[in-house]
């Protein structure tokens, strides 16, 4: 039999099997006493958790998510808002607790109670809803210009009719709810473009809308500009800009009565995107006003008939925060036809 040396007694040979037999036992018992040392670890940890004497972290309500534009509800409070996160971190959350079927006689039964609760942000300080936008300073529309309200005209009153603008006016366009009337409109048009930029007529033909203008005399003429222009460093540049428009007009076209349409405004999530936008939509409306009053033509207001109470573009009137919905788009239709001029 292969013998190793004991190296404690080497004189007396050691069985290399019983030797490893050993070292077996010997490992498998350090086995034994890491796993032991592990459970009591993990056991200890459990309980350090479970401990009374500690503050227990509250289970974090379901919140509902909403988009930005859900912040112009009209009510503008804490119960509206569910879902939105507040500069100071606070979180409003929407609870819904189904009524007591078996209720009788209190008008309860099988209904839903929805509650709005606020959540305290970290640090503890108590939240409080967001304060509703500041509201859009507007002028008032001086009387010699306004279009007071009217008999509701039908289709036939836009027959000889042309709409000149931007790309708010091609979806007033392209809604089809003004079939009579003409329009001269492209996507990015402003004043400066007017007389230099090419616009489809249809059928393969292109023009200027002031040579387009040239084609055929017009009863009425609705110019609607601005939303490209608000960002202008000189906001004179764009009324001088409008007044060349208006000058060509009147020479070009003696006889159509000249509507000048307000500058629509935008949402507040546009809003909060582009700081100060509603502001200076009203601020460059109200210079439209001064224009009509020096060029003799009128003011439709159609901004305020469209605006909320705080003087912004409600958030479900657009899917962009600028152009009109199909209903917004009937709005604003309306408006023109219950607002004219003999």
């Amino acid at each position: 039999m292969k013998c190793d040396i004991n190296v404690d007694n080497p004189t007396n040979p050691t069985p290399v099997s019983e030797k490893n037999s050993r070292r077996a036992r010997v490992r498998k018992r350090q086995f034994v006493f890491l796993l032991l040392a592990i459970i009591l670890a993990a056991a200890a940890a459990v309980a350090l958790l479970l401990s009374p004497g500690l503050p227990q972290v509250p289970a974090e309500p379901q919140q509902a998510y909403y988009p930005p534009e859900a912040l112009l509800d009209a009510s503008h409070t804490a119960a509206d808002q569910s879902g939105q996160t507040g500069a100071d971190g606070a979180v409003v959350t929407l609870n819904t607790t189904e009524g007591d079927s078996t209720a009788e006689g209190d008008g309860t039964a099988g209904q839903t109670e929805t509650t709005a609760s606020v959540l305290t942000p970290a640090g503890g300080a108590t939240a409080t809803p967001s304060p509703p936008p500041a509201v859009i300073t507007q002028a008032a529309v001086p009387a010699e210009v306004a279009v007071a309200a009217s008999t509701e005209v039908d289709d036939s009153y836009f027959a000889s009719t042309a709409f000149i603008g931007d790309s708010r006016t091609v979806g007033l366009m392209i809604s089809g709810r003004l079939s009579q009337a003409t329009f001269l409109a492209s996507v990015g048009m402003n004043v400066s473009k007017f007389f230099t930029e090419t616009i489809d007529l249809g059928s393969g033909t292109e023009s200027t809308i002031a040579d387009a203008l040239k084609a055929q005399p017009y009863d009425k003429i609705y110019l609607a500009f601005g939303m490209n222009e608000y960002d202008w460093p000189d906001k004179s540049e764009f009324i001088r800009e409008y007044l060349r428009i208006v000058e060509y007009l009147q020479g070009m076209q003696p006889d159509a009565v000249i509507y000048i349409q307000s500058i629509l405004p935008v949402t507040y999530a546009y809003e909060q995107e582009h700081s100060g936008a509603n502001q200076t939509l009203a601020d460059l409306n109200a210079l439209l006003m001064q224009l009509c009053q020096n060029t003799g033509t009128y003011y439709l207001d159609v901004a305020r008939s469209l605006s909320d109470e705080y003087g912004r573009l409600p958030a479900e009137a657009s899917s962009d925060g600028v152009h009109l919905t199909s209903a917004y788009l009937e709005k604003w239709t309306a408006y023109l036809k219950t607002h004219t001029v003999p």
